[in-house]
């Protein structure tokens, strides 16, 4: 299966309720593939609504880590010398 059509069934897993199957597979989207940072987004939001308050914190976190990762490798390097951004 595709990285989108296991991402679109963690959505889904998420519109029903089943956050716990939406963990599952956002957790194996990230051990198994080069996740975007959305998949880090979505699993603290499932971890939320699970009230794992504490996991929720570090998934959130990593989401904006992956997020700088990134934005400063699309904008030149991590140092930001080659920075395209306003």
């Amino acid at each position: 299966m595709t990285l989108n059509k296991r991402l679109n069934s963690a959505v889904e897993a998420g519109k029903k309720g089943d956050y716990r199957l939406a963990v599952e597979i956002l957790k194996k989207l990230i051990s198994e593939t080069d996740a975007p940072p959305e998949v880090w987004l979505l699993l603290g939001r499932s971890l939320h609504m699970l009230k794992d308050f504490s996991r929720a914190l570090a998934a959130f976190n990593d989401y904006i880590k992956q997020r700088r990762v990134r934005r400063a490798h699309y904008e030149g390097n991590a140092s930001g010398e080659y920075s395209f951004s306003y």
